[in-house]
């Protein structure tokens, strides 16, 4: 089954609506019928078209003993629908919501070299500056962008590297 960012963010936003104060606790129990789903045997088992939908539901449900019962019911409404294969996509979606509820998003920072306390700084006062919110970073190393970084947040890219300045040259060269 072909996976819909769409589908997947109307289901976790159903259940980040349902779960009320309770919205933190589930993210646990979302995250582990994500990683059963996920397993590979235990994937082929509850997605086989030949098993009822009931069973798959008890089956992965069965696995999940301290599931509080908004997940049960969840879960359940999920493998009705034939959708227990979109559940990491869900758990990513309904993180996405928890932090934009808290006024937090997560950045992905690609650098050549690690960057200084001083460039977190400037880094977070340009992200608070474009979207209001308290940033987390996630750094990853990558000497190929020679100078410079990548940044992506939200549904935003933005490239200040040097080998990204390079291949833009490129192509409007190459056109």
């Amino acid at each position: 089954m072909k996976y819909s960012p769409t589908v997947a963010y109307r289901y976790a936003k159903a259940l980040f609506l349902s779960a009320g104060p309770n919205r933190e606790e589930l993210v646990e129990s979302l995250g582990i019928a994500a990683k059963l789903v996920e397993n590979s045997v235990i994937r082929e088992i509850i997605l086989d078209p030949t098993l009822s939908r009931k069973k798959a539901s008890k089956i992965l449900v069965k696995l999940l003993p301290e599931a509080p019962e908004t997940i049960i019911r969840f879960v359940e409404v999920l493998a009705d629908r034939r959708r227990l294969s979109y559940l990491p996509y869900i758990l990513k979606s309904y993180k996405a919501l928890l932090a934009e509820a808290k006024r937090e998003i997560e950045v992905n920072v690609e650098t050549p070299i690690e960057l200084s306390s001083a460039e977190y700084k400037s880094l977070r006062k340009f992200i608070i500056k474009e979207t209001g919110m308290e940033p987390s970073f996630k750094t990853q190393i990558n000497p190929d962008l020679i100078a410079g970084m990548i940044l992506r947040f939200g549904d935003k890219i933005v490239d200040m590297s040097i080998s990204g300045r390079l291949k833009r040259i490129r192509q409007g060269i190459g056109s």
